[in-house]
């Protein structure tokens, strides 16, 4: 090998020996990468007595499709909230059902099953938006009403607990939350069990809180109701924890948006909610002076919740008492109240479009499925070009 040939050689190698240096140097200097790398976050707080939650609780939230809720809602018979029920009238704001079928007052059997059906079916919340202007706040005319729109809010509910194959749900009693049963004792502290209460309103071995207070109420005798010969059992149905805060807070950033500047309200009522058996006296003299006071048993409810399900909902339920037990009800249900904001999220996806436009046409009515179609399709209503919703405009 001649010298020269050596000399070019070595020179290549230091070169390439200071190529080496400059990437690795270059290489320092550069940020590391966050592509592939795993950092440990705990996803809940750690329980206490070793009681501790999977680290990542899998999270069902329905679809709010319209046509998905639609399909949920077709396993309850509807029938059952009015038309099936005998001798039975609905009130004017769509709130309570009451029907004095004289069965349900005075067998237990027909009783219990009718609050086994009852329990089956949801209330129906929903939520009523109005944009008015005027009235005497603003010193005008009586006020204008610009839009009022109606939303159902059905959907957001929970169905899956306690159905059955059938669908219809009707065993479902996973729901109701009975009062305590506390039967009035005697006048006098001293006076035994057996002569100061009467026989009907004693309390019986293994019978349960409901079983209970449905005997006591379609008791017949009137002197086991304290003198009162009228009475009424009230089955409440309680949307637990819709996320109402959650939609009114985008509603109304939605409508101001829109350059509206009337007044807006944003309410949430929720009609079906009660359903009452009233047992009035035979006696028309009682009737007409209102001679007994109705005695009013408020002692169960049918309690639906809002936020789908997690796989951990299926561990701790039930298995927690005294302290821990509220420790762990309490996570259970921050965990619930959060899930419901993420329900009330996607049923937002869903409707905005659909509520921007109502709003913007100055609907007065229900939104429907329609709407959602056509919102869908890219229907938009013209925007306004300046501010809307006072009067003049």
């Amino acid at each position: 090998m001649s010298p020269s040939s050596s000399a070019e050689k070595a020179n290549l190698q230091c070169h390439l020996n200071n190529l080496d240096r400059q990437s690795q140097q270059q290489a320092q200097d550069l940020p590391p990468s966050y592509e592939n790398t795993l950092i440990d976050v705990p996803t809940s707080n750690p329980r206490p007595h070793g009681r501790s939650r999977p680290s990542q609780a899998r999270i069902s939230i329905p679809t709010q499709n319209p046509l998905h809720s639609l399909q949920r809602l077709s396993r309850i018979n509807f029938a059952n909230y009015l038309t099936q029920i005998p001798a039975s009238t609905l009130s004017t704001d769509q709130t309570t059902v009451t029907t004095t079928h004289p069965e349900l007052s005075s067998k237990q059997y027909a009783l219990a099953n009718f609050i086994r059906e009852q329990a089956a079916l949801p209330p129906k919340p929903i939520m009523v938006i109005r944009g008015f202007r005027g009235g005497p706040e603003f010193g005008s005319a009586p006020n204008q009403v610009d839009f009022e729109i109606k939303a159902n809010l059905t959907g957001l509910l929970d169905f899956h607990t306690g159905t059955e194959a059938d669908g219809q749900g009707s065993s479902d009693m996973s729901r109701v939350r009975v009062k305590m049963f506390n039967p009035p004792t005697g006048s006098s502290p001293s006076s035994s069990s057996s002569s100061s209460t009467p026989p009907a309103l004693r309390v019986r071995p293994n019978e349960s809180p409901l079983d209970a207070w449905i005997r006591t109420f379609t008791t017949d005798s009137s002197s086991t109701a304290g003198g009162a010969e009228n009475r009424t059992f009230t089955i409440s149905r309680v949307p637990l924890n819709l996320p109402v805060s959650v939609l009114e807070g985008h509603v109304r950033t939605l409508i101001a948006a829109t350059r509206y500047r009337g007044k807006v309200t944003v309410e949430f009522p929720v009609l079906y909610r009660d359903v009452v058996v009233s047992r009035t006296s035979g006696n028309w003299f009682v009737k007409l002076v209102g001679l007994y006071n109705v005695r009013r048993f408020e002692v169960v409810q049918c309690v639906w919740t809002v936020g789908g399900a997690t796989d951990d909902d299926e561990v701790h339920d039930g298995d927690a008492t005294g302290e821990l037990g509220d420790s762990v009800d309490a996570d259970r249900e921050a965990d619930r109240n959060a899930r419901a904001g993420l329900v009330a999220q996607e049923w937002w996806n869903e409707w905005k479009a659909s509520i921007l436009n109502a709003v913007l046409g100055k609907k007065k009515g229900w939104i429907t499925v329609e709407d959602w179609l056509e919102a869908k399709m890219g229907v938009r209503e013209a925007e306004k070009k300046k501010d809307w919703g006072f009067d003049g405009m």
